[in-house]
């Protein structure tokens, strides 16, 4: 997907919008390409893992 379609089609994501902020914006100043929301829900969670009360967060 070419980046601006990307950006218009990420701020109309519902799921998107609903990511923390620093997810958002790490992914819109990445310039990674993504092709489906799959890829973005894979990559959002690879971003958030290890985030303080994520569920697959390493306990103790």
């Amino acid at each position: 997907m070419e980046q601006n379609n990307l950006q218009t089609w990420l701020e109309s994501n519902l799921y998107f919008k609903g990511l923390p902020p620093f997810v958002r914006e790490t992914i819109l100043q990445s310039g990674v390409s993504l092709s489906s929301e799959e890829e973005l829900r894979r990559l959002a969670r690879s971003l958030m893992r290890g985030q303080p009360g994520e569920p697959d967060a390493p306990r103790g």
